[in-house]
C-alpha cells in the first residue's frame, strides 16, 4: 500500500509541475490550452515471469521462466507541446510463468501458470526527442481470469482455475491469485508516421499470492506472500487521428 500511495503522491506533484510550467510560459499555455489528444489502436506481445523470495512457498522450485503472451488497447496520447506529453491506456495483457510443481505420484514436474490482466495506466509522463521518447509511470491491473497446468492421476495435462479462486470453484486451502496488482513502468516509444513501436518494463509492487485461511489451517505463514509480476511489453500503436 505505501508503493501505491507514493505512486500517487509523485503523480500528483509531477502534474503539479507541468501546471505551474504552463502558467509561467505564455506559449507553453497556449500549446496546452489547445490540447492535441491522439487516439491509438495497439497490438504486441509480451514477456512476463514472477519474482521475488517466497516463490518456493507456492511451487516446489524458485527456477522460473519467462513466458510469451500478446496484448492489445487503446492509448490516449495528450501532446502538451513538441517535448512533452502524457499517455493514458488500458490494455488486455496475458501475463504467467513457467514454474515447477510437485505431487507424490509424479514428483517434481514443469507446469504453466498463465494469468489475464485489463493493465490501466492512469498517467504516464513522457519526453520527446524528435522521433524517440522515454516515459515512467504507475499502473493498476485487475486479474480477470487465471488458469495453471496440471497433472492427473495419469499423468496427463489439464487446466485447473482453481488458482483463480472465483465462488464456483474456491476451495478453502488453495494458494489463490490476488484479484489486483499495481506497480511502476518505464519505457521507450519510437515513432515513424502515425505507427509508434512501444517498449517498456512493468514491475509489480503488490504481493499476487493470497492464503486467507492460512490461520484457520494452522499454517505457519500468516504475511504477505512476497511474489511478484515482472513483464516486458512491446506493442505496436497505430494513430488513428
Amino acid at each position: 500500500m505505501k508503493h501505491l500511495l507514493t505512486y500517487f503522491l509523485l503523480t500528483g506533484l509531477i502534474h503539479a509541475a507541468f501546471s505551474q510550467n504552463s502558467e509561467t510560459d505564455t506559449t507553453f499555455t497556449r500549446i496546452l490550452q489547445k490540447g492535441k489528444v491522439l487516439i491509438g489502436l495497439n497490438i504486441g506481445l509480451n514477456q512476463s515471469n514472477i519474482d521475488g523470495k517466497e516463490i518456493t512457498y507456492i511451487f516446489h522450485s524458485k527456477n522460473t521462466d519467462w513466458l510469451h503472451g500478446w496484448n492489445m488497447g487503446i492509448s490516449f496520447k495528450h501532446q502538451f507541446n513538441q517535448y512533452f506529453y502524457t499517455l493514458h491506456e488500458i490494455i488486455y495483457t496475458q501475463k504467467g510463468s513457467r514454474v515447477q510443481l510437485y505431487d507424490t505420484i509424479h514428483q517434481a514436474y514443469s507446469s504453466t501458470l498463465r494469468m489475464h490482466y485489463i493493465d490501466f495506466y492512469p498517467i504516464n509522463f513522457g519526453i520527446e526527442f524528435k522521433s524517440v521518447s522515454i516515459q515512467i509511470g504507475g499502473y493498476l491491473s485487475a486479474l480477470v481470469d487465471a488458469s495453471i497446468q496440471q497433472k492427473d492421476i495419469n499423468g496427463n495435462y489439464y487446466t485447473s482455475h482453481k488458482i483463480y479462486a472465483n465462488p464456483a470453484n474456491f476451495v478453502e486451502k488453495e494458494k489463490y491469485l490476488q484479484k489486483f496488482d499495481y506497480g511502476w513502468n518505464a519505457g521507450v516509444m519510437i515513432h515513424i508516421w502515425k505507427f509508434s513501436c512501444n517498449m517498456k518494463y512493468l514491475m509489480g509492487f503488490n504481493d499476487i499470492f493470497q492464503y486467507a485461511n492460512s490461520r484457520t489451517n494452522n499454517d505457519l505463514k500468516t504475511t504477505s506472500i512476497q511474489i511478484y509480476n515482472k513483464t516486458l511489453l512491446f506493442s505496436l500503436i497505430y494513430f488513428i487521428n
